[in-house]
This record gives C-alpha cells, structure tokens and sequence, in this order.
C-alpha cells in the first residue's frame, strides 16, 4: 500500500474533519483549547451486535484517520468501521470465540493488530491478528498459556520499544510473553499474587522510571459470594526495567461494609494534573443490609506513597465500567462510569475540577441500558470524545453517545513533525500573558504503548493526558512552544493539545482548533 506524504497544513476548522494516518508512521491532530466550556450530549446511535458481546477497543484500523472499533464475541471479532463522520458501517464478523480484545503495531508494519483472549469461560489461549493494512485481518495465529484471563494488555514492559503481551490468569499470576518485534511471542515472567480473586489489570509508568508498571486489582470468582476485605487487594508490580524483576505492594481499598467485592475495575492516570499516574478503583460491599458501590482514587506523589480520595460513593448504584478522558476541554481527566439504574439514566459523568476533586452529572441515553466496557473515543473527528459502550440488556447492542460541545476556533500552526527532531507549536490570537499548557494524548488510549521523550520530558505514551510543556503569549498575543519529536514512536494516531488559561479578569470559554500533522522520516 503507497502512502502520500503531505506537508502540514492549516485546515478549515469551521466543519468537522478527520485526521490523516500517513505511511504508516501516524499523525497528530493538534488542538488548542480556552477552559470554561462543560460536555454537551447529543445524537445516540446504536448497533446491533448479533453476538454475545465482550469487551472493544478503538483505533484506526484501515488508515483512513477516523477511528473504528473491534469487538470481541462469542462469534468471533467484529469490526465496525468508521465511514468519516461518526457514522459506523456494516461490521464484519471474523476469527473465533473471544472475550478480551487489545489493539496495538505487534509486528513493527505500522499497523493496528488485534490480540484477543477468551476470558474466564473459554480456552486458555491468546490470539494474534495480524492487520494487511486495510482493515482485513489475517487468521490468527495462537499462543497456549496455562490458564485463562481475567485482563490482558499489549504494553513495552522489556524495554525494546515493541509491545509484549501481559496475561492477567484467573489463578492468581500475570503471565508475561515477550514479542520479538515481528509479532511472535515467547513466556518471559511469571509473576504470583497473594489472592486468587483476579479481575482488572491497568497498566503505566507509576514511578517516572521509564518503564510500564502494573496494577491488578482482584475481586469473587464465585459469583454472588462475597469476600472479605483481606481477601480483596489492589497490587501494585513495579517493573525494575526488563520485565524480569518486580517489587509488589498491596493495598486494601477503604472498606465499604462487612463483606467487600472490590477493587475490580482499576485505571491509571495523572487526575491531578502533577505529571504522576494516580489509581483509579471501583469497589463494591455489602454492609448487610443491601450493596454498596464506591469510586476510590490513590493518587501519587511521587516518591512512592499513594493517599486515598474519594471523587464518588453512591450505595444505589451499580457501576458496571468506567473510561477516563477530557470531555469538556478543559484539558483535565474526567470519568465516565456506565451504571445499573434501570433507567434512561445509563452513564454518570465526572467532571474534574483539575486537583482531582469532581462534579457529578448525569448522561441520559433516552432508553434503559446496562452499560459494560464504556470507553471515550472521538469518533467524529471533532477532536472531543464521544462515549462508547455495550448494552447488554438483550437484545445486546453498541451504543455511541456523540459529545456535542460547541467550540470556537482560534489559529493554531506547526512546523513540520520529524521524528528525532526539533518542532514548534505556535497558537496566535491570544490575550497578553495567557498562560499555554500543552498536553500529549492518545486520540483511542490503550492501543499504541511505549515511553519517548517528548519536548525533553520523558512521558509514557499511554497516558490518557500528559502535560509535556507550557508557554506564555507575548505582546503580540502569540505563544510558542518549542519540542523534539521522539525518534521512535510507536504512535498511529496522537493528539496534542494546548489548553489556555486567560489572563486576569477574562471571560472563560473553550476555543479549540486542529490540525492534521504527518511525522516524517528524518
């Protein structure tokens, strides 16, 4: 497939618009965005899935800058293409039976491969498809393990810039298999827990080293049986570089009653805006009475020890999954959880304020869900993420939430992207003295992985939202922000994006602007 090259160009941001993955090295969509604005929500388009369904990952999965999904299911994957403006296209359906889905470059060609898993009803092997570039897959090719999965990942944890396969077992061990670059996989680690209560697994740099640590989080097996809080524990692998070695610590999430579930869902990810990956929990207890649900953060300072804080503790509500991502372009992580309300009322939202303290607010979907394996991903193209999530109240379907936050647009330009080189970000039409914050973000986090250093800062890729730099405007209203591209990213599609505060005595609002940046070879 022959890939064009385009220099980077300002585009007419006044309608919607896509970005553009060129010869397979990727581009950045480039945002500029002014605080104040708040999610909006809009159109809900739903899916049928003619499958049981598990979970999904969204990525550019043809190379046409619009981000599709890949579903796993009992009757293989199913893959919806995205036509360019949000709408999906007919899916197809390939491969066998499969739970858990990741997404990620395995073999070095700049595509999107899928690797799929069958979770804890199926077999105990791990599968590779193998991207031909256009969005059709290749048959996949499977790699047996001892045990089925409760979690999987596809992160660098060796440190040879490719991504190896994480397997977190039902049986109380992660399995580690190192990719030799072209997508064949060998057993590198096994690493033991003190429980066999396994659930969730997150992943990301905890400790500013440079290398991907892991977060597991555990919770029944048995379900409807309970355990108690000794039985529960969220364990935190600190990588001593090559995968080989880890430190563990556990930690016993703050207990809702007599009998806790949690933490089963956990997440990582700078929520106070310090530059550290903190934790993010759900648990649920029973206080003998009736259940109780909380959202639990540990944020880190750094020096590794880990505080306790609480954005949300509602004992009604169920919550069945959560994604973290900025909806309301104020260029901080806000959450989203799917709950079991048995209402229009499927998906709770969290603002965050910026320090880790959040407002809460409801999305209606206009129907009762139940929504499972929710997930932000920007399916428009319009630069704000959309929520996506699986109903699984029959008959089974995908639903899209569209984020509808109307943005004004001031003038964003770049310099040419070349990897290993320096590059400038420069947004004009700025009050004096407005301070620029720049981020790095993932435009479908969890699918491209590594550590690069970007503009002198060492940042993990797989951030849902990184600070990497900040400028003032000058007189002219004018701010620009010198970077240095990384030499090997394994990026696909990326986002950066420059957050202004205004000066003194200004009015907030949200202005945002992109554009399509292709990264060249030096």
């Amino acid at each position: 497939m022959t890939r064009s090259r385009p220099e980077c160009t300002h585009r007419d941001t006044t309608r919607q618009h896509n970005t553009l993955v060129t010869f397979g090295l990727g581009t950045f969509p480039i945002m500029v965005v002014l605080i104040g604005g708040s999610a909006a929500w809009g159109q809900v388009d739903r899916y049928a899935l003619d499958n049981d369904p598990g979970e999904f990952v969204a990525a550019d999965l043809n190379h046409d800058g619009a981000t599709d999904l890949a579903i796993a299911t009992d009757g293989g994957v199913t893959v919806f293409l995205n036509e360019g403006d949000g709408t999906l296209a007919a899916p197809s359906t390939f491969g066998l039976p499969a739970y858990y889905i990741v997404a990620g470059d395995v073999d070095g060609d700049h595509d999107i491969d899928l690797v799929t898993q069958a979770g804890q009803l199926g077999d105990t092997y791990f599968r590779v498809y193998l991207n031909n570039g256009d969005g059709d897959f290749a048959a996949p090719v499977s790699w047996s393990t001892d045990s089925r999965a409760s979690a999987i990942a596809l992160v660098d944890i060796d440190g040879d810039k490719d991504l190896d396969y994480v397997h977190y077992a039902v049986n109380h061990y992660i399995l580690i298999y190192a990719n030799n670059g072209a997508g064949s996989f060998s057993f590198l680690h096994e690493e033991w827990l003190s429980t066999d209560k396994t659930y969730d697994m997150a992943t990301g740099d905890l400790d500013g080293d440079g290398d991907v640590d892991l977060v597991a989080g555990s919770a029944w097996i048995d379900y409807g049986k309970y355990y108690t809080t000794a039985d529960v524990k969220l364990h935190v692998f600190m990588n001593q570089g090559d995968g080989t070695s880890w430190t563990q610590d556990y930690y016993t999430v703050p207990p809702l009653g007599s009998d806790d579930r949690g933490p089963f869902i956990v997440k990582t990810a700078d929520l106070n805006g310090d530059s550290r990956r903190d934790i993010l929990t759900y648990s649920e207890g029973y206080n003998g009475q009736h259940g109780e649900y909380a959202i639990n953060m540990m944020l880190n300072d750094g020096n590794g020890n880990w505080h306790w804080g609480t954005p949300s503790h509602d004992d009604k509500r169920q919550l069945f999954s959560a994604a973290v991502g900025d909806l309301d372009g104020d260029g901080t992580l806000d959450l989203v959880v799917g709950v079991d309300t048995w209402s229009a009322i499927s998906l709770l939202m969290y603002a965050n304020a910026g320090d880790a303290s959040f407002r809460e607010r409801s999305i209606e979907t206009g129907t009762q869900d139940s929504a499972h394996h929710t997930q932000i991903a920007d399916l428009t193209g319009d630069g704000l993420g959309d929520v996506i999530f699986v109903d699984f109240l029959y008959p089974e379907s995908l639903v899209v939430v569209h984020n509808t936050l109307a943005l004004d647009r001031p003038v964003l330009t770049c310099t040419d992207l070349v990897r290993g080189q320096p590059a400038e970000f420069t947004v004009t039409n700025l009050e004096p003295g407005d301070t620029v914050r720049y981020l790095y973000s993932l435009a479908g986090v969890g699918y491209s992985t590594g550590i690069a250093n970007l503009g002198g800062l060492i940042v993990d890729l797989n951030e849902p939202l990184v600070k990497f730099g900040a400028a003032d405007a000058d007189a002219s209203g004018t701010a620009v922000l010198p970077v240095t591209v990384p030499g090997k990213a394994p990026l696909i599609t990326a986002a950066f994006q420059a957050v202004v505060r205004q000066g003194p005595g200004g009015d907030d609002s949200v202005k945002s602007n992109f554009l399509t940046v292709p990264i060249r070879d030096q």
